[in-house]
């Protein structure tokens, strides 16, 4: 092949430069995207319910890390801009 030869190999350096770029490029889109943490919402008691209706659900937070993570509650913020406040068990903080 005429072009990959050249007396000081600046042609073939270029060629195998395209081509390791390209193959990074494929790897990366291949993989698609990393999600460290998942949220979930089950056990929904009412899908509709009306104002002031009680409504239980179970939420659960899976972390895809090695690493620890100090959680100490977690804040549920309701459309309406109320906040509820969760220690790990459940139990209502605020």
């Amino acid at each position: 092949m005429k072009v990959l030869k050249s007396k000081d190999g600046k042609k073939i350096n270029k060629f195998i430069s395209i081509f390791v770029t390209l193959a990074i490029i494929v790897g990366l889109i291949i993989s698609g995207p990393v999600s460290a943490i998942t949220l979930g919402i089950t056990d929904v008691s009412d899908t509709t319910p009306n104002e002031a209706t009680d409504v239980t659900f179970l939420g659960k937070i899976d972390l895809h890390t090695p690493d620890i993570i100090a959680l100490q509650n977690v804040t549920v913020e309701i459309s309406n801009g109320d906040t509820c406040t969760f220690d790990l068990n459940g139990e209502v903080l605020t």
